[in-house]
């Protein structure tokens, strides 16, 4: 059993996974830089952290119809099938990795 860092005096190392993904291909960064605010919920325009918000989501998209949420959607392939599967769905998908993004 590992001690912890406190007794040590070295890091924990409890974190398993990417910190931080691959650089993007100049093709794919074009992509980011050209179309990504355009897929941005309104008030999350900025590449700057922002403090916590509501969101008030009927004013982004249709009203009355169902929103739902995928986080961590990798490329995007699952949430690309399902968005044209279920148009009168509203998607919203949650990314950290820039190239699951671009790749979407």
């Amino acid at each position: 059993m590992a001690r912890p860092a406190v007794e040590t005096g070295r890091p924990l190392r409890n974190f398993y996974g990417r910190r931080v993904g691959k650089s993007l291909k100049p093709s794919r960064k074009r992509l980011v830089v050209e179309r990504l605010h355009s897929y941005l919920l309104p008030g999350l325009e900025s590449d700057r952290p922002q403090k916590p918000q509501i969101i008030d989501l009927e004013r982004c998209f249709e009203p009355g119809h169902p929103i739902w949420l995928e986080i961590g959607f990798g490329a995007g392939e699952h949430l690309a099938r399902l968005a044209a599967k279920l148009p009168q769905v509203n998607f919203i998908g949650c990314e950290p990795y820039i190239n699951g993004v671009a790749s979407l």
